[in-house]
């Protein structure tokens, strides 16, 4: 399996993690903010597979909701465009504007990599599993 993680820490005290988790025959999108003192809400969950732009440099994720663009060079973008009616009022509470195509919030993330660890997992033979990266 393969599963692909960003976290990210914003301005009053919010907290954001992605999560895509992609096997053989699931794939699984995810993303939930936590807000102080309100809890967690999930923004993203679903089950609908993101379509990869193969000819895109690096890596090119996008779905209804959702849009990772992760360009190798140490930079990614995420566009965040919830459905849910409790992610959409998340949203406007972080004052997060509305989407020219959409009409809903859309949280776009920019950032860039600042360190990056990677280890093969114990037990695992280094030249069929790739490394874990953080």
């Amino acid at each position: 399996h393969d599963s692909l993680q960003y976290h990210f820490f914003l301005g009053g005290g919010l907290f954001l993690a992605l999560r895509v988790f992609h096997t053989a025959s699931l794939q699984s999108t995810t993303a939930w903010l936590h807000e102080p003192g309100l809890g967690t809400v999930e923004l993203v969950n679903t089950y609908t597979p993101l379509a990869a732009d193969r000819a895109a440099p690096g890596l090119f994720l996008e779905g209804e909701e959702i849009t990772i663009a992760d360009g190798g060079d140490g930079s990614v973008a995420i566009d965040l465009r919830p459905t849910s009616a409790s992610a959409i009022a998340a949203l406007r509470r972080a004052q997060v504007g509305d989407g020219a195509s959409t009409g809903r919030p859309e949280l776009r993330l920019r950032a860039n990599e600042g360190h990056a660890f990677g280890w093969i997992p114990a037990g695992a033979d280094g030249s069929s599993d790739g490394p874990v990266i953080h």
